[in-house]
């Protein structure tokens, strides 16, 4: 099943519209800030306006900032692309979140794995106490049953 749709916070809105309003030759750097410290849902919303085969696409907010934040001088070229849309940092910062969150999990795998491994040593340590502790246990009982014998 699908989820409700995500909508487009005001916030990052308003913040769009006013970069398109005062553009300038650091208006891709400021999408691009932007970009990186939106929440998901904002991702998500301006992502479905990439998606031609939903009834809104051409007609909703995406659309709106896509027309006024379109070529943007490429302040990091790239070789591939001289200009600059919402469109292509909208994908820049979703490629940029995929990798981090691929990052992320091994390092996640790692430091589970040696969680894992250091429970076991404690298990382990917990265990060789238990022994010793009955040992001693047993060592004072022999040393009473002597005294008492």
């Amino acid at each position: 099943s699908r989820t409700a749709t995500p909508r487009l916070s005001r916030d990052l809105k308003n913040r769009l519209s006013d970069i398109a309003i005062s553009r300038d030759a650091s208006s891709a750097q400021k999408v691009r800030n932007l970009l990186k410290g939106a929440s998901v849902g904002d991702l998500q919303a301006l992502l479905r306006g990439l998606d031609p085969a939903r009834a809104a696409y051409g007609r909703d907010d995406y659309y709106n900032l896509l027309m006024s934040l379109s070529s943007m001088l490429n302040d990091k070229p790239d070789g591939d692309r001289r200009q600059l849309n919402l469109a292509s940092l909208l994908v820049d910062e979703i490629e940029k979140r995929i990798a981090d969150g691929d990052s992320y999990a091994k390092l996640l795998e790692a430091k589970l794995a040696a969680i894992k491994s250091q429970q076991e040593m404690l298990r382990e340590r917990d265990s060789q106490l238990r022994n010793l502790e009955k040992e001693k246990e047993q060592e004072l009982q022999k040393a009473k049953d002597e005294r008492q014998a």
